[in-house]
């Protein structure tokens, strides 16, 4: 799902409440001296990890109830609102993330799929993304199972959002789903671990 935000900037101009699927972007082309509109491709994310455990391992550590919490990393201040079980599909999960000072954002996650043991998918009903959908698939592997986040997601603020993409929000998205994997290969080959703790206001130290 998620669990971190944007640059300030971003979320000062795009933090309008999006409260149903926006339609797809358009952006002009030039072709043989004629310019025309198209749909934009959403951009992907995509992290992939090998764990030593079965795909039914892997799948029941993301059914548990707190499981945005242990995989919001220490460094981002965020808050979950409202948590959601992926088995639910149509609930909706709820977090607020804080860039700098007072400035926060809203994201409101919507479960959209659910196929034991090997996939469930999300959708942003809510947030700072033109358009967000985040499928999680298990697939076996020889050694275990494989754990394959994919994004397709569509930034803020257009051309000049998708020009910017790769330098903040692939660089964050990486950094967050090495964190993510991380804590799911813990869990999932080592056993139980606790999250980490959090502060006042739910908010992690």
């Amino acid at each position: 799902m998620f669990g971190w935000s944007l640059p300030l900037p971003v979320l000062i101009l795009c933090g309008a409440p999006l409260q149903k699927p926006r339609a797809k972007p358009l952006q002009w082309e030039r072709e043989n001296n004629c310019y025309s509109l198209r749909y934009v491709q959403p951009l992907r994310f995509i992290k992939e990890s090998i764990i030593k455990a079965s795909p039914e391992r892997v799948f029941a550590f993301h059914e548990q109830a707190d499981v945005l919490q242990r995989l919001i990393p220490p460094w981002e201040r965020a808050r979950v609102i409202q948590s959601a079980r992926i088995s639910d599909v149509g609930s909706q999960a709820i977090i607020e993330t804080r860039a700098l000072g007072p400035f926060t954002v809203r994201w409101v996650a919507q479960h959209t799929v659910y196929q034991p043991p090997h996939l469930f998918e999300d959708v942003q009903l809510k947030g700072p993304f033109h358009s967000w959908r985040h499928r999680h698939i298990i697939e076996p592997h020889a050694g275990g199972a494989i754990l394959h986040d994919e994004i397709d997601y569509e930034p803020p603020l257009g051309f000049l959002g998708r020009t910017f993409a790769p330098l903040f929000i692939q660089k964050r998205l990486e950094r967050l789903f090495t964190y993510r994997h991380r804590i799911t290969t813990q869990w999932c080959e080592d056993g139980d671990i606790l999250p980490l703790p959090l502060g006042e206001g739910g908010v992690r130290a």
